[in-house]
């Protein structure tokens, strides 16, 4: 393989529980390349600076009121020094000593891809649902996306995470991550390398262990806020076509909930069908956010986009 400088960039915050597992996993890598750690703290309480004075890190720490999803890994990608770029949360914690040679290694191919992202599998805690969840969406097959696959995969086309991906730095510069949106910058770079031209690449052998269980209310307030991102983005509502929302996600729907009957019984497949169903009201609620009055619009997100 080629040897280049990676970069890995961690923002963190009150991560104490997980940031020293998945630090020393980060520096477990059977890379062969150069190494490079940025963690930039907003705040944390908990013990997490003294936890990362054990690892030789690029350490920068700024207020809290200054974290953006956005603009926060802008600064990370900023103060890297790597030919390639590697975004990972403190919370997913990579599954081998691999995890990062298989993430990198399509952006070392010169066919125009530049950027791609990992897989992520549930805790032990994690619900039926989301187990349903991740499985679906992180699939066992690698996959190579381009705008064209649009008309066919639908929303799934922009799907990229910050949980696990990496940028070729050249491609950042030129793209950066979106500063206008509250959440779903991953999504929102993702289609600017997209409609740029480039590819990205899904890699199922590039694994972080990392799944949150939210409850049917606090679903529905995050899919709201993610509805409203790619409102913004353009890609629900204001006439955007071809995602396929209600056709994809109805089928969806309809087969997670076979499957939990079936594995689960009734309870499961209630709160399956519940979960999903909190999902789709959430996102059809983003995409006519400007007609819903402010008080509600705050009380409904669950991320403060308002």
């Amino acid at each position: 393989m080629v040897q280049v400088k990676i970069s890995v960039i961690i923002p963190v915050k009150n991560e104490a529980l997980t940031i020293g597992a998945c630090l020393e996993r980060v520096f477990d890598q059977r890379n062969g390349s150069e190494l490079e750690v940025v963690v930039i703290d907003s705040g944390s309480t908990d013990g997490t600076l003294e936890i990362l004075k054990k690892f030789d890190i690029k350490l920068t720490q700024i207020p809290p009121h200054e974290f953006h999803h956005g603009r926060t890994r802008n600064l990370g990608a900023s103060l890297a020094s790597g030919h390639i770029l590697v975004l990972l949360t403190a919370d997913a914690v990579p599954s081998s000593s691999d995890w990062l040679s298989n993430l990198t290694a399509p952006l070392l191919t010169n066919t125009g891809i530049a950027a791609s992202y990992g897989r992520q599998i549930p805790k032990d805690d994690a619900s039926y649902t989301i187990k349903a969840s991740l499985a679906t969406i992180y699939p066992d097959e690698p996959m190579v996306k381009r705008l064209s696959d649009l008309p066919t995969t639908g929303l799934r086309t922009y799907h990229f995470s910050n949980v696990c991906s990496a940028f070729l730095k050249e491609v950042w510069q030129e793209v950066r991550f979106p500063e206008d949106l509250g959440i779903c910058e991953d999504v929102g770079i993702a289609k600017r390398i997209l409609e740029k031209g480039y590819l990205i690449a899904y890699v199922p052998t590039a694994v972080v262990r990392h799944s949150h269980n939210y409850g049917v209310q606090e679903t529905l307030r995050r899919y709201f806020d993610i509805g409203v991102a790619f409102r913004r983005m353009g890609i629900i509502g204001n006439g955007s076509k071809g995602v396929g929302l209600v056709t994809g996600g109805m089928k969806h729907v309809v087969s997670v909930a076979k499957s939990a009957m079936r594995e689960g019984g009734i309870g499961t497949c209630a709160t399956t069908i519940a979960m999903n169903a909190a999902k789709s009201v959430g996102l059809a609620l983003g995409r006519i956010e400007p007609v819903i009055p402010m008080p509600i619009k705050k009380r409904i997100s669950l991320y403060s986009v308002f």
